[in-house]
């Protein structure tokens, strides 16, 4: 207890407009926890022969005076990466860059070994490069989040409530603003020693959003913070996931998803907008553990996806609602990595994936952000669940 170590980690890091990372991490001990926990890593891209990478600070305050408190956590996060807007996709010489920043507090309720609930602030930072003018495309996200995991003895229970703000500017110089409420629920339900079935519900509204009779949606420089039914990098405004080619329309790396929101399995890209609300979406998720797997650790699993949600085409029609719908294959290596297979799904789909191949339908996720160290080191419960 009385040494202070210093640990570091030659690094290999890529994705589509950096290309390959060459880095080093720096970081204090992740083991025995930390209540003071930092670590940076720099790199350089190849491709884009500029700097990037990522770093956190983390600060915990003990509350051993307050029976429901367990500690406070002040934190600061940041990262920088190259990516390409959608007017230089295919300009090899074009590579913009996105600065983020997001300092946070955290209230940890005292909920035991097991369970755990807490109250965070925490405040997006986004500066993103543009081609044509020399000033930034900033925004600001102010997130309010209650989380709460229960286990019981057969199942497991995680919970989101969020409310979300973000004033900014369109690319006409006028004044927006949403505000925005959601709530996510996700049970993972025992019906076998070995296997388990999956319900995600999430429901989301705008409270307040200048933009809700818009037909223009989040990726564009009009609009922002609309839901989504399928979370890709261009509807991942608060630049929270990893993703290999978080521009791209086109090819097997645009099929890059993660499971937020309506949780779809279903990467369209920018150019289609039916699966996008500026107004409410409601979404419900299903999948089951089938009995084969490989080596025990790949799992396959069907999956429903069903959706409910506001959008208007055009301007010239009035908003309606909509239905949709996806089922399929999931074949998952834990809540890491995943490949997704649609076979039956809403005629809607029918267009984007009109002249499609099988393996052209296939999407996968590989969500980096569920390997973070710190979380394990602090709730050790992980490795009985």
């Amino acid at each position: 207890s009385y040494q202070r170590t210093i640990s570091y980690l030659p690094t290999l890091g890529v994705n589509n407009y950096d290309g390959l990372m060459l880095g080093m991490n720096f970081h204090n001990e992740f083991f025995p926890y930390n209540s003071t926990r930092w670590h940076i890593q720099p790199s350089y891209g190849l491709r884009s022969n500029s700097l990037a990478g990522v770093f956190a600070i983390e600060k915990d305050i003990i509350e051993r005076n307050n029976p429901r408190t367990e500690k406070l956590t002040f934190g600061l996060r940041g990262r920088r990466f190259a990516f390409r807007n959608s007017v230089d996709r295919n300009r090899d010489d074009v590579i913009l860059h996105y600065t983020k920043l997001e300092p946070s507090v955290t209230w940890h309720l005292n909920n035991g070994l097991i369970n755990k609930s807490s109250i965070d602030f925490r405040v997006h930072y986004i500066s993103l490069d543009q081609t044509f003018v020399e000033e930034k495309n900033n925004s600001t996200i102010f997130q309010l989040n209650y989380r709460s995991l229960k286990q019981q003895p057969i199942y497991l229970t995680n919970t989101l409530w969020q409310l979300e703000y973000e004033p900014y500017r369109d690319s006409f110089g006028e004044n927006h603003s949403y505000l925005k409420f959601s709530l996510e629920k996700r049970w993972k339900v025992h019906y076998s020693e070995k296997h388990r079935f999956e319900v995600c519900f999430f429901g989301g509204y705008f409270i307040q959003n200048s933009k809700r009779e818009s037909a223009s949606y989040t990726g564009s420089t009009f609009t922002k913070g609309s839901f989504a039914l399928t979370q890709q990098g261009f509807t991942d405004h608060t630049y929270e996931g990893y993703y290999y080619g978080r521009s791209e329309q086109l090819g097997g790396f645009s099929r890059q998803m993660y499971m937020e929101e309506g949780g779809f399995k279903m990467p369209l890209g920018s150019a289609y907008t039916f699966d996008l609300s500026n107004n409410y979406l409601l979404s419900l998720n299903l999948k089951a553990d089938l009995p084969y797997s490989i080596l025990g650790v790949a799992k396959f699993k069907p999956f429903v996806d069903l959706g409910y949600l506001e959008n208007r085409a055009n301007l010239g029609q009035e908003a309606s609602g909509k239905f949709l719908y996806s089922t399929g294959l999931a074949l998952e290596f834990g809540e890491v990595i995943g490949i997704y297979l649609p076979l039956l799904y809403s005629p809607e789909f029918d267009i984007p994936f009109a002249g499609r191949s099988l393996s052209q339908k296939l999407s996968f996720k590989i969500d980096v952000n569920k390997l973070n160290l710190w979380r394990i080191a602090e709730d050790p419960g992980v490795f009985i669940r």
